[in-house]
Order: C-alpha cells, then structure tokens, then sequence
C-alpha cells in the first residue's frame, strides 16, 4: 500500500482499547449483537420505487436472526403486489443477511427490506423495550377487522372541492 509522506511521518500516540459492540436494546434486554443470529425484534420499514410511483411497507418479526412472519402492504403497480406475494411467501424462515441479499423484484420492497435490517441491527425496533418481544402472528394486528389493508383515498379539485368514492 502506498502512503503518503504526511501519513508516513504521522506517529500513534495511543491506541485505544478495543470493547466490542455496543449493546443495543431488544425485547426488553440489552444484548451486544455481534452475529445475525443475535438480533431479535419486530419493526417496521417503509421503501419506494425508484420513479416514487408506489410504496411498500414491510412488517417483520424477526426472533434469533430468522424472519418468523413478514407483512407486505403495498400501492402501486401490479408489479408491486406480484413481488409483494412473492416475498411473503421467501421471507419467513431466512435470516435477516439471507432476506437482505434476495431479490424481492420490486425496488420498493427492497429498500423496505433494507430499512428493516437498519432499524433492527441499530436496536430501533418497535419491540426494543417489550420483554420477549411480541408472538408470532402479531403482525396482522397492523391490519384491520377483516384483515385488509388500511389505505384511505383522498380527493379534491379546486373546482369541486373534497370527493368521497364509495
């Protein structure tokens, strides 16, 4: 490697002790993660398309490393809901590295799965203070009654005002 004269004449006063990873909050512990296997959480991650024309958010609950349940929801093209089927059937059973390198197709639902992997691996989960996290199946406690969605569709003209679609 070559080094410049500046970096060359430069001398380490002291080195640090080296302490490991910082512990992170997880299901009502703090636990220093250092392998996948470690993490453990249920959290949210929201991506867009690369043009923004649509946007997935991603649900998983995630126990030793492994992805236990994930919930898709997703608006915009039919594109999007084919590769939204797709991984909630892929999700479920890899680990949260394995989900991160698979092609989930859609633009959106990768990046979700990337902010996924960030919030759970900095601790920022949803159950990062909730003593043994949440069951498997709380999931679709994100859904309503008749296990649908929650999209609300707004409209308004300047000409006509507010519309309500039935």
């Amino acid at each position: 490697m070559n080094l410049t004269k500046e970096l060359e004449g430069m001398v380490c006063i002291e080195r640090c002790k080296q302490h490991g990873a910082s512990p992170i909050p997880q299901e009502g512990t703090f636990s220093a993660s250092a392998q996948i296997t470690d993490i453990s959480g249920f959290s949210h991650g929201v991506g867009t398309c690369a043009m923004k024309q649509g946007a997935c958010k991603l649900t998983v609950n995630v126990k030793d490393g492994i992805i236990c349940e994930a919930l898709i929801e997703v608006i915009g093209c039919s594109g999007m809901t084919q590769s939204a089927a797709m991984a909630a059937e892929i999700l479920p059973g890899k680990t949260l590295l394995e989900a991160l390198n698979t092609d989930l197709v859609c633009d959106a639902i990768n990046v979700a799965m990337r902010e996924q992997f960030l919030n759970l691996a900095y601790g920022r989960s949803q159950t990062a203070f909730t003593e043994g996290g949440l069951a498997v199946g709380a999931g679709l406690e994100d859904l309503s009654n008749g296990r649908t969605s929650m999209v609300g569709t707004s409209y308004g003209t300047a000409v006509r005002g507010p519309v309500i679609f039935r």
